[in-house]
């Protein structure tokens, strides 16, 4: 995993992690219990289950027990924040890019609109991209929409377009300007 989301889910197992190697410590430390009984008491901590103690608690372990307890349900808190931002970047990421499609559709002026990529509106492409105009492509078709015109760019399939500037004698984008595949669903 690369990324933003994969290096926040890092720090957040290495958070875990450190709590529990702390947690499990302190557990034996100040109660003198062994491994498996201070991991298990760190995990319920940790974890806010609420099962009973392993074994009775001193003053110190209680305590300790409190804080554990305070930073079980932050780390917790993180992981609930994290996930609902992926799932939140995974739509917003999705109503961006229709919005950023819709905006360059109403930009467009003198352009052809070919609907379908069927055989005739794959011939009408073919000569839309000998010609100087800019054109959409509108396909329901997945399929028929994967398949690449000159001179176009695809992303999900349903929409095509040739941007203006664009040169198809020289096969290059002047100014920055390449095809951008538009999409709306």
């Amino acid at each position: 995993m690369t990324g933003p989301f994969a290096r926040r889910v890092r720090w957040v197992a290495l958070y875990f992690l450190a709590v529990t190697v702390i947690g499990v410590t302190g557990y034996r430390f100040l109660e003198g219990w062994p491994f498996h009984d201070a991991l298990y008491m760190t995990v319920i901590t940790l974890t806010a289950v609420g099962y009973h103690e392993v074994a009775p608690l001193s003053a110190v372990g209680r305590n300790f027990t409190m804080v554990l307890l305070g930073i079980g349900l932050t780390g917790l808190g993180l992981w609930f924040a994290l996930l609902t931002a992926f799932f939140i970047e995974i739509d917003l990421a999705g109503t961006l890019k229709r919005r950023r499609t819709m905006k360059t559709i109403a930009k467009l002026k003198n352009h052809v609109i070919v609907c379908g990529c069927g055989r005739t509106g794959w011939q009408v492409l073919i000569e839309l991209e000998q010609s100087d105009l800019d054109f959409v492509v509108v396909e329901n078709d997945p399929v028929r929409a994967q398949g690449d015109t000159p001179g176009t760019s695809r992303g999900d399939g349903d929409r095509r377009r040739r941007l203006p500037g664009y040169d198809s004698r020289e096969r290059r984008h002047p100014a920055g300007k390449g095809p951008h595949h538009l999409s709306q669903r």
